[in-house]
């Protein structure tokens, strides 16, 4: 059997190296945070701890959606959370997050506030409750 050339092989290893590590993006389901997306594990901390580098965070398509229990937490200027599409990279909150927030922007100043991309957010809640009334609040 033919052995592969060493261009080949590096060019290879240029692409995985790309993928995970493109121009220093954090995987959320790549260590240290591990995040697993399937909707049994509770993918917070995982989720929060890539967001609290300050980085550009991704969230890759999941196999079911990231579960959070509670409030997420963007503080950075101009961060970014980006996923794979809104019905790909989901993230389902808990019922006890919807009384906090599913993803909290806190900022100072007029500095660009963090970016939300290609991300869907699935509430669920049974027909007899009173449904969520999502809003954006301008700045004054």
């Amino acid at each position: 059997m033919p052995r592969p050339s060493a261009l080949r092989l590096s060019i290879v290893a240029a692409i995985v190296v790309a993928r995970s590590v493109a121009a220093g993006v954090i995987d959320v389901t790549q260590l240290p945070h591990s995040a697993y997306g399937d909707n049994s594990h509770a993918d917070t901390s995982a989720i929060q701890s890539a967001l609290n580098t300050g980085g550009t965070v991704y969230l890759p398509a999941a196999a079911v959606c990231y579960k959070v229990t509670s409030a997420l937490s963007m503080t950075h200027t101009d961060q970014l959370l980006y996923g794979d599409g809104r019905t790909r990279s989901t993230i389902c909150p808990s019922s006890t997050t919807y009384s906090t927030g599913v993803i909290v922007f806190t900022m100072s100043g007029q500095q660009p506030g963090p970016q939300l991309r290609d991300i869907g957010i699935v509430f669920v809640q049974a027909d007899t409750t009173n449904r969520l009334l999502l809003t954006n609040i301008s700045r004054q």
